[in-house]
């Protein structure tokens, strides 16, 4: 790619694919694997030294000139992983998932509001009568491993570990990531802040309802270009993006089937979102793209810029998350989610352990079933401090009938969740 003088950037777009910019192009593409049914068993092999056939395009806003490509390794090394899926293992949990069906147990709440002070939890009625692979579809927008989470963790751990004293940041004038010294910009912020109520005014698009559609990225990202817009317009523009476009035209997502928040940021780049009036949303795939509006009235919303918090998937910061959030608006960001924040009201969520759920007396079969580690995403409008506790504030797409009117708080400094680990941001061009 390119003359092998000219230096370029390169990023991970979580464990799914690459992106690479290089001598005036930006190159995408998922990373290679292939699939074969062996004794009952489906094999997925990772190909980690190629990709499949990806697309680059040239600079410009949209993209004038596009070509394919497919990525090699050019050592002969070849690396691979193997995932074994048991179909009888995996046909029993997804028959439970699919037959069972979800209701609020007292003793569960009552155990999650003794193990702790920090937050309450309630039942919400809005999930009674979900099947649990409706519910783990709302709550996660994709699925990682125990072991890929605990290898991210400790690749981020080694890095602050590395740079303890340093947070990149993006600076908008430049576009590009710099240093700076952590002690000095943590002086810098204010140790409250909240773009739903600056003076009084609320810059942030209102909470709304993904339904039974793993449409959170679509969610997270379209409002912070909605709310990125609001910002420096001030408030003359208060445009809402569709998700559904998202859902149904996007070819960097998989749907209601889940997405990521930077790829999101790429397909504004690429094609432009529109608004919700022209495509609104449905809750469920639709196969097509059905914007309602003819071209010259779609109000395509183009991104400049998107990227990770931190300059590439892995680096982002609690500072820097501070930074970017006081400096451009709010950001989208990944966390895990576990089955105790279906039950979150208000304070300051940390999740409470099976274990700490033993200590006050619950039983393995009350507690509810927790298969996997599922990533949500949501979007972050600030942060504070309550009764001691710093936390950040974060609007979720479950309706306002859930948590705080739609929104809820979170430990802050400590990674909570992973809440700290997958940042991304875009600059809306208008």
């Amino acid at each position: 790619m390119g003359k092998p003088t000219v230096r370029g950037h390169f990023t991970m777009v979580y464990d799914q694919g690459m992106e690479i910019k290089v001598d005036g192009l930006k190159y995408f593409a998922f990373f290679n694997y292939t699939e074969a049914n062996v004794n009952n068993h489906t094999i997925v092999t990772s190909h980690c030294d190629q990709t499949f056939v990806g697309t680059y395009h040239d600079n410009s806003i949209p993209a004038k000139k596009w070509g394919c490509f497919k990525g090699f390794k050019s050592s002969s090394f070849q690396a691979k992983t193997v995932h074994s899926i048991d179909h009888a293992e995996e046909k029993i949990k997804r028959d439970f998932e699919h037959s069972t069906v979800f209701v609020n147990n007292d003793r569960y709440i009552q155990a999650l509001n003794k193990a702790q002070s920090t937050w309450k939890a309630t039942a919400h009625k809005q999930f009674e009568g979900m099947t649990f692979a409706e519910l783990k579809r709302i709550t996660g927008s994709y699925r990682r491993s125990y072991q890929k989470t605990r290898n991210l963790k400790k690749q981020q751990a080694k890095l602050r570990a590395m740079n303890a004293d340093k947070v990149t940041l993006f600076n908008g004038k430049t576009g590009q990531f710099e240093s700076q010294d952590a002690e000095k910009l943590r002086a810098s912020l204010p140790t409250e802040f909240d773009w739903t109520n600056v003076n009084g005014r609320d810059f942030v698009v209102p909470v709304r309802n993904q339904e039974q559609c793993g449409s959170c990225y679509a969610f997270s990202s379209s409002d912070m270009f909605g709310s990125r817009v609001r910002i420096p317009s001030n408030l003359t523009q208060v445009p809402v993006y569709s998700p559904q476009d998202i859902v149904d035209c996007s070819a960097y997502s998989q749907g209601c089937d889940g997405g990521f928040p930077f790829l999101v940021g790429k397909y504004a780049m690429d094609y432009g979102l529109t608004v919700e009036s022209c495509d609104p949303y449905q809750g469920h795939d639709l196969g097509k793209c059905s914007n309602q509006c003819p071209v010259n009235r779609q109000q395509r919303l183009h991104s400049s810029n998107y990227y990770f918090v931190g300059g590439y998937y892995g680096n982002s910061h609690e500072l820097s998350m501070m930074h970017e959030i006081y400096q451009n608006g709010p950001l989208a960001i990944g966390f895990e989610v576990y089955p105790d924040l279906r039950n979150y009201k208000h304070g300051v969520y940390k999740h409470v352990t099976a274990e700490e759920l033993k200590a006050q007396g619950l039983s393995e079969d009350e507690m509810i079933p927790h298969f996997e580690v599922v990533n949500h995403a949501v979007l972050m409008v600030g942060w504070g401090v309550e009764n001691g506790t710093p936390y950040w504030k974060i609007k979720n797409s479950w309706s306002t009938t859930w948590g705080d009117n739609g929104y809820f708080k979170i430990l802050r400094g400590s990674d909570e969740c992973g809440v700290e680990s997958d940042a991304e941001a875009g600059i809306p061009l208008f």
